[in-house]
């Protein structure tokens, strides 16, 4: 089946919907549940991480977490700096 995420790297604690995703989805066969709506292209949260955190996309950081984000929750601007 067609996983709807893009990762790159196995340190990434983030991914990019590549379609819109509707809350309760199930994603990935390890059982992440998307616990809101996710935009395409925007990106959501496969492990729990803690403020303070470092967000990981593709491998590289990209930002820091400035609220928890839950897995499976939309990751913004809101709760990190990008």
């Amino acid at each position: 089946a067609h996983e709807p995420l893009l990762t790159l790297s196995d340190n990434d604690n983030i991914a990019v919907a590549l379609q819109k995703i509707e809350p309760g989805n199930q994603l990935y066969s390890s059982g992440l549940v998307a616990q809101s709506a996710i935009p395409s292209g925007h990106k959501i949260a496969l492990t729990e991480i803690t403020s303070g955190e470092e967000i990981i996309k593709y491998g590289r950081v990209i930002g820091l977490v400035t609220q928890d984000i839950q897995r499976g929750e939309h990751v913004h601007m809101k709760r990190a700096y990008l």
